[in-house]
């Protein structure tokens, strides 16, 4: 798909959201208007009967009619159906004011002086126009209705031409102000639906790229209060993995390619620890650092087991990814398991991270270990379930003067065993 066919398909679902929401808001100011509109019906009754008392058993049966078709305005209001079919509701508001245009006139001639005494009636009809569509066609069309009936059933009774003329500078009047009043309330209203939507989307831009810098849980922590986080994690499994011979690698190579490549394998990584669950904590060059088991992260009691399939996934796909690029790239990975902190450090640039002698192991794992080897420590062999193919090393010195168990974890079906290293 090309970036501009994109940008309309974006700009199709914002618009298909906006009149979505315009509708629903719509019908909802509708439900309000219709029992204004009802309550005011009832209440000119009393004015019919003040102009004429002998004309109110006559205009109360339409009064009835409007006030009915109000009625089910306010119930179709709640309708489901009726929220996806922005032509049906038009259609409904349409009806109404039909009968409305054609009803009220119809009182009006019953009683004396009714259509200049009846004329701010059908203003207040017109105040809720506005309100009650979505576009100013519609808006035009249902005011039309307002205007043109009232002066012929004006014309058609015989009406005095004075009379005629004053109502339908009246009504036109009050017609001019309400479409008016529509184009400027549809403007504000897509301008404000434009602005919220653009705050949203900044805001899920923003959430995606903190999500990018600290795990899910602590994000949530970090925006709630703002606290310093830092957990005691009393165990969790750290990976360390580590390019081999990265410098020598690093000086053969032109920089846009190597940082391509090492953009490539990262990716690759990243979508793993996102399908296994294991958190990414960073890179450091040409390392990459992940774990399991610490605070606000799954894998509380198995993530020994995840990041050793994290191993084996990352392991599988260096090797397709060096085929890939016909290289001839070697990798080491190393894991430990143990007690560890982990916080949030910075106030600016955040940065999710791990303290520990866990940490330090598992790194000493990697950068003690084998090239195109997966090097766990006794402690993260012993989490284990029996079923992984793992290979005795003996044991390794590491820096500082450690001695430490390591066992290779090997891929099933692996054939080509370190030589003075026994199957466990």
């Amino acid at each position: 798909m090309s970036v501009t066919s994109a940008e309309e398909l974006l700009r199709g679902d914002e618009e298909s959201e906006y009149a979505h929401q315009a509708l629903d808001r719509t019908i909802r100011l509708g439900r309000g208007g219709a029992v204004v509109a009802g309550i005011a019906s009832v209440a000119f009754v009393a004015w019919d009967w003040l102009l004429d008392p002998n004309a109110v058993a006559w205009t109360i049966p339409v009064r009835a009619a409007i006030i009915a078709a109000l009625l089910l305005v306010f119930i179709a209001t709640y309708s489901l159906r009726l929220r996806d079919r922005p032509n049906t509701w038009f259609a409904v508001m349409l009806a109404v004011y039909v009968v409305v245009a054609v009803g009220w006139p119809a009182v009006l001639v019953r009683l004396p002086n009714g259509f200049p005494a009846g004329a701010p009636g059908f203003l207040l009809g017109m105040t809720f126009v506005p309100l009650l569509v979505t576009s100013v066609r519609q808006a035009a069309t249902l005011l039309a209705v307002l205007v043109v009936a009232p002066l012929l059933v004006m014309n058609a009774s015989g009406e005095p031409v004075f009379e005629q003329w004053t109502v339908a500078i009246w009504l036109a009047a009050g017609a001019g102000l309400a479409l008016l009043y529509t184009q400027l309330l549809l403007a504000s209203n897509r301008q404000a639906f434009h602005l919220t939507h653009q705050l949203e989307r900044e805001k899920r831009r923003t959430e995606a790229l903190l999500l990018n810098i600290l795990p899910l849980g602590i994000s949530e922590r970090l925006k709630a209060s703002g606290e310093v986080i830092a957990d005691d994690c009393s165990s969790a499994t750290v990976l360390f993995a580590d390019v081999v011979g990265f410098s020598h690698v690093a000086r053969a190579m032109p920089a846009k390619q190597l940082v391509g490549l090492l953009n490539d394998l990262f990716s690759r990584f990243d979508r793993l620890c996102e399908l296994s669950g294991v958190e990414k904590i960073k890179t450091i060059g040409d390392a990459y650092m992940a774990a399991a088991g610490t605070s606000g992260h799954g894998h509380a009691h198995d993530h020994a087991e995840a990041v050793a399939e994290l191993a084996l996934a990352m392991f599988r796909e260096f090797d397709a990814f060096r085929r890939d690029h016909a290289l001839g790239w070697q990798m080491r990975f190393g894991i430990h398991s143990g007690p560890l902190v982990a916080g949030v450090i910075g106030e600016r640039k955040f940065a999710y991270d791990l303290w520990g002698d866990t940490v330090n192991i598992a790194s000493r794992m990697e950068s003690h270990g084998l090239p195109d080897e997966i090097q766990i420590s006794d402690e993260t062999r012993a989490l284990l379930p029996p079923q992984y193919d793992l290979v005795a090393r003996g044991e390794v010195a590491l820096k500082g003067g450690a001695v430490k168990h390591a066992f290779l974890l090997r891929p099933f079906g692996y054939q080509d065993p370190v030589p003075g290293t026994a199957r466990v």
